[in-house]
């Protein structure tokens, strides 16, 4: 309320209520008391509320203010609990591919294990099963030839009969029994030849004279003596039996160790299987959990992050409004002070001596009392200044000027008063200074602040772009990369087993392909050696041949044996001793030819000069055909049928042919082997290559993703420290908003206000000091200083000598020694 409006609604209220003991004008100064007192109860109940309102809104601020910290706190740590569950998902994804591919590994070895087992399995079977019948036909051969034996035993004292017989000496008890060898001759001879196969080449020869007996009693054909050895070939077949049952039982006993030791593989692999097995569950467990897990601390950091802006924005609400109705209670504040000083510079001026005195020369009834303000007085110089500056502190709700305007109420207003004035225009121009200086400070801090705040949101919204492309690296292309190449350096790897197992099997394969081959040259070799070796000598025993004589002439070495011819050019017996010798030469296959000293040659070297020696040349009509031509040709239709393919000259170029066709087919493994060798190594250097690149790819995006991860750690850390300097910039910038707003808002109307202020001052300074109160007071002032000199100076004048010289102590000589020009020396 006004001061007009107060002492108006005063005066209505006391006019005309005039009581004989208070003048209108006491009353009017204690209505003013009683307003100041009202004035002070309300500000003190609005202090009150304020105080209230000002508690619930640090409460509340504070509360929301840990509420956001807590929430964003919670909202980190979610999301790196995120972050890590999603890092943890991601290794047991790569963890459960390598168990899938590990497992499918072991059911594959298992299944080829099984696989051999059962190959190795059916070849023991069909073997078990060829010893068995070798054992039965070796047991029926035993049998057999036992039983023979056994009746050419009874019929040894038996009369042998004629020596002319077919079988001749000691045969004709056995021909006793010709018929029940007969009966048994099929089963002998297939006995015998099935355990022939089986049999050393000793032993074979053996068991062939046996058969050769039997045939040659069955047909009556073969003449000669002949002793059967039944007896010993039934020795040799048992040891063979005992042999074939050894290996039999060794066979047996490596199958079952085989089966055992494939079980124990299968069971080991199983268990590998098994655990692995187990160990993928787990992991599709965990993997599940987690994703459970990951779903609930997203919903949570939902959750979070909702309630989070929620407190962020009623926080903000919050501080608006407690701002405002802050600045509000200020301003209620600043204009009830403005109110009181109004109230006490009224009482003031109205208690005071001057106000009694006016008053006292009017009649003291309400109608005088009103008509006191339209009276025209004179004013004092003093009351004028007084009226100003209320006038002043009115307009301008200034405290100061009221101060002054009280001050002149009492006392000497000259000594005070101006001192007053004069603390209030320095004060004024300290509080001019300091606002300008607070605005400089503001407009500095605020520019300096917010481009800080800028460059740190630009530096948030780049390190959110960072650590968004380091994140979308990392999951996106990183990790996808490096499981699609774990996954191929696994396939690598196991191709590469499955490669290496292939070339071991081809190799083994090979060698034993080769072995075989070479077994087999070497047999065709041996076997075409021996025939033609015998068909040399057959060739060399019944060819048609002749003797090629070398007169004087011999050879080096090769002697076969010497004879007791010998034969001189000039013996009369000289042609039939040559004869004597041919036929000796010829009766030996071994001989070539031979000298007249008596020396058989088994081979023709050198050749050389000797008097009174012939060489012989032994020389064959015709190549030999490496055939059987030259053989006795039985007589009967099975023997032309049996030693038919014999007398086909192109039986050795059938073997020569077989052994060149093995040659080849041994070169062409080679070169098979060699191709497969070739296509492996390069198989082997590809896959080597691709494995080496899949590491150095996977070690790279291994080294990437820790390289990433630890920029995304360090960007984070960046990006929290930034967001920390940006808030406490932004915090620092609304810190300091209030008050700087108020000075930009403010500085204009508080420097008029200051204007106004010190305007005031200094014309009350200038009206003052034309009083001639004022005058009178600083004359008598002037006086006093002068002291026990006044009357010299009053009368000779204050700038003379004699005053100049009493006032410095001194003469009037002395002091104008010193000051030649002053008046009066």
């Amino acid at each position: 309320m006004k001061l007009s409006g107060l002492v108006a609604a005063g005066l209505a209220g006391s006019a005309f209520a005039a009581v004989a003991q208070d003048r209108p004008i006491t009353k009017v100064v204690k209505l003013l008391e009683k307003m100041m007192k009202t004035s002070a109860a309300d500000g003190k109940k609005e202090r009150v509320m304020f105080a209230k309102f000002k508690c619930w809104c640090d409460t509340n601020t504070e509360s929301k203010t840990a509420s956001i910290a807590e929430g964003e706190a919670s909202a980190a740590r979610l999301n790196s609990q995120i972050e890590e569950l999603l890092g943890a998902s991601g290794k047991l994804s790569m963890e459960v591919a390598q168990l899938k591919a590990d497992m499918e590994a072991n059911e594959e070895a298992r299944d080829k294990a099984q696989s051999l087992r059962d190959k190795a399995n059916e070849k023991f079977l069909a073997a078990e099963e060829d010893m068995e019948a070798a054992l039965a036909s070796m047991g029926e051969a035993i049998n057999t030839l036992a039983a023979i034996g056994a009746d050419q035993t009874d019929d040894k004292t038996r009369d042998t009969g004629d020596m002319d017989n077919t079988f001749g000496k000691g045969k004709g008890a056995f021909m006793a029994k010709h018929s029940s060898i007969s009966k048994i001759s099929k089963s002998v001879n297939a006995a015998l030849m099935a355990a022939s196969a089986m049999l050393s080449k000793k032993d074979q020869a053996a068991v062939s004279d046996e058969l050769s007996f039997i045939q040659a009693n069955l047909q009556k054909a073969a003449p000669g003596t002949y002793t059967s050895q039944s007896t010993e070939i039934i020795g040799i077949l048992k040891n063979m039996r005992d042999t074939f049952k050894d290996n039999l039982k060794a066979a047996r006993e490596a199958e079952a160790s085989a089966v055992e030791a494939h079980d124990k593989f299968m069971a080991t692999k199983k268990e590998e299987y098994d655990l692995m097995d187990s160990s993928y569950a787990k992991k599709q467990g965990e993997l599940g959990e987690n994703d459970t897990e990951l779903a609930a601390k997203k919903k949570e950091l939902k959750e979070t992050e909702e309630q989070l802006a929620e407190d962020q924005s009623f926080l903000a609400d919050l501080t608006a409004m407690c701002k405002e109705k802050t600045a509000l209670y200020e301003d209620r504040k600043a204009v009830r002070a403005g109110e009181e000083a109004a109230i006490a510079q009224a009482v003031s001026v109205l208690n005071s001596d001057d106000a009694f005195d006016t008053f006292g020369k009017v009649t003291a009834t309400a109608g005088a009392f009103v008509q006191l303000r339209s009276q025209s007085t004179q004013m004092t110089p003093r009351q004028s200044v007084m009226k100003m500056l209320l006038l002043a502190a009115k307009d301008s709700k200034s405290l100061k000027l009221a101060k002054i305007a009280v001050a002149l109420q009492s006392g000497n207003p000259f000594a005070t008063v101006l001192k007053s004035i004069d603390s209030m225009i320095a004060l004024i121009d300290e509080e001019e200074q300091a606002d300008d200086d607070k605005k400089a400070w503001c407009d500095e801090e605020r520019k300096t602040n917010t481009e800080s705040k800028e460059e740190f949101e630009a530096e948030v919204e780049r390190l959110n772009g960072v650590i968004d492309q380091l994140i979308s690296d990392i999951e996106d292309d990183y990790k996808p990369k490096l499981a699609t190449a774990n996954i191929a350096l696994v396939e690598n790897k196991k191709t590469q087993v499955e490669k290496t197992a292939e070339r071991k099997e081809e190799a083994e394969f090979y060698a034993q392909d080769v072995k075989t081959l070479t077994e087999a040259q070497r047999l065709l070799t041996s076997a075409l050696t021996t025939l033609k070796k015998f068909y040399d000598f057959l060739h060399a025993k019944q060819g048609k041949h002749h003797y090629e004589k070398e007169a004087g002439t011999n050879s080096k070495g090769g002697g076969l044996r010497r004879t007791h011819i010998t034969v001189i050019a000039s013996d009369p017996d000289y042609d039939a001793k040559v004869a004597e010798l041919e036929e000796l030469c010829s009766k030996e296959p071994e001989c070539v030819g031979f000298d007249t000293q008596g020396w058989l040659k088994s081979d023709i070297g050198e050749t050389y000069e000797a008097a009174g020696s012939d060489l012989f040349v032994k020389t064959f009509d015709q190549e030999n055909q490496a055939t059987l031509l030259q053989q006795p040709v039985y007589e009967g239709e099975m023997y032309e049928e049996e030693f038919k393919g014999q007398r086909d000259a192109g039986v050795l170029g059938l073997i020569e042919q077989i052994r060149d066709d093995t040659a080849k087919e041994e070169e062409e493994a080679h070169t098979a082997e060699e191709e497969s060798v070739k296509v492996y190594d390069e198989t082997m250097k590809d896959l080597t290559e691709e494995q080496s690149t899949l590491e150095d790819t996977i070690e790279s995006l291994e080294a990437s993703i820790a390289q990433a991860e630890k920029d995304l750690s360090l960007s984070k850390q960046d990006l929290k420290k930034t967001e920390n300097a940006l808030a406490k910039v932004v915090a620092y910038l609304a810190q300091i908003k209030p008050g700087c707003d108020f000075i930009d808002e403010n500085l204009e109307h508080r420097k008029k206000a200051r204007t106004a202020e010190k305007g005031a001052l200094e014309n009350a300074i200038s009206l003052l000091k034309g009083t001639p109160a004022f005058k009178a007071a600083e004359h008598s002032a002037s006086q006093d200083a002068l002291g026990e000199c006044k009357d010299i100076c009053n009368e000779d004048g204050r700038d003379f000598a004699t005053c100049e010289a009493c006032l410095a102590g001194t003469s009037v000589p002395g002091y104008c020694a010193g000051h030649a020009g002053t008046p009066g020396c």
